[in-house]
């Protein structure tokens, strides 16, 4: 076609090819975002995003693309592996920590550091402690050096005084095994960046006394906190969730008391992360009266923390998400039989890290 012959329609073809193609595209991204930004992926990168957001907006086009058998073997690979994948490994570089940890959190400087280890050095009654653990004291501390300086020192003295909970770190012991037999102890939320807070549970797995040993039991939720907090770094908070269904008076009368004393005083003076909130659900008489026998023990800091929720309350999703949370306290997430397994496994995989803590 000329456009010396038809200028007119010439020019009408011209503004047509130049017009912007309607599409829907952008409003079914918005409402796909929607579904995708939930509250496992918080912090979920842009690159990351994009892609799910582009998988689910062209999934015809997809599923056209690849067979059932290699759509399922593309989510594995790259869905289910980037879950196991951890923030650290236990032999990542303190310099690479560091940085890390500086991007996370800009309050974190090195003259802090560089201070706190001098107070550190100048105290002859106190062990040489590792770097990366100063860095998570001056986080738990909201950056402040002096009360930095007085949790290290609490948290060295309550080690000497309670070495069977907090010395021979070994996931494959008998004793560590027989905890996982009769306990269940995990991780729940644990994203692989960002400070999002972590989600630990609690429950039984067997409510049987007999296989109930109080020390063991601490023992090794201390060691899954290590192992936390070498692969996680420093995050916003700790949240620790007890199912309390099936406890009874002859679980009480073994645990020891003077180790109870002293253990609550490590967590209100030497913990070297931010408890957040603990929530005890299920709670009858027994955890009442335990929970008053106690109270003397607990500054008003830590029991400001403490949640108790009466049998069958749905109260605690208010609090956390019921989409994540283990199917045996009414959430819609996993048994929390598959998540203590997955956190064994994971503390298994860095035995030699806990054996030389």
């Amino acid at each position: 076609m000329s456009k010396d012959f038809y200028p007119n329609i010439w020019c009408l073809i011209s503004i047509l090819a130049t017009l912007p193609v309607s599409t829907s595209s952008a409003e079914r991204s918005f409402s796909t975002l929607r579904r995708l930004k939930t509250y496992l992926r918080n912090s979920c990168s842009e690159d990351c995003l994009t892609g799910l957001a582009l998988l689910s907006v062209e999934k015809c086009l997809f599923a056209g693309l690849l067979s059932r058998r290699y759509l399922f073997l593309y989510f594995f690979s790259i869905v289910v592996n980037k879950r196991s994948n951890k923030m650290y490994k236990p032999e990542t570089s303190y310099e690479e920590f560091l940085k890390s940890e500086q991007k996370k959190y800009p309050e974190l400087n090195l003259n802090d550091i560089e201070v706190l280890k001098e107070r550190l050095k100048e105290n002859i009654d106190l062990s040489p402690i590792r770097n990366k653990l100063i860095v998570m004291f001056l986080h738990s501390n909201f950056f402040n050096v002096d009360m930095a300086y007085k949790a290290i020192v609490a948290y060295q003295k309550y080690r000497r005084e309670l070495p069977h909970i907090f010395e021979n770190y070994d996931p494959s012991s008998e004793d560590m095994k027989q905890v996982f037999d009769s306990i269940s102890i995990s991780i729940v939320l644990n994203p692989t960046t960002g400070k999002q807070e972590r989600i630990l549970y609690t429950d039984f797995k067997s409510t049987d006394p007999r296989e109930f040993d109080f020390v063991h039991c601490v023992r090794y939720f201390f060691m899954l906190l290590e192992y936390l907090m070498v692969t996680s770094g420093t995050f916003d908070g700790l949240v620790l969730t007890m199912n309390s269904k099936g406890i009874c008076w002859r679980h009480v009368t073994k645990t020891p008391m003077n180790t109870f004393k002293k253990l609550i005083g490590f967590v209100q003076e030497a913990l070297p992360v931010r408890l957040k909130e603990v929530h005890i659900l299920n709670a009858g008489t027994i955890v009442s009266m335990l929970f008053n026998i106690i109270r003397p023990f607990m500054k008003s800091s830590l029991m400001d923390l403490m949640k108790i929720h009466t049998e069958d309350s749905t109260e605690i999703f208010d609090h956390l998400p019921i989409d994540i949370m283990p199917q045996e306290m009414g959430g819609n997430g996993k048994s929390h039989y598959e998540h203590c397994e997955e956190t064994y496994n994971q503390m298994l995989s860095a035995r030699d890290y806990i054996l030389s803590l």
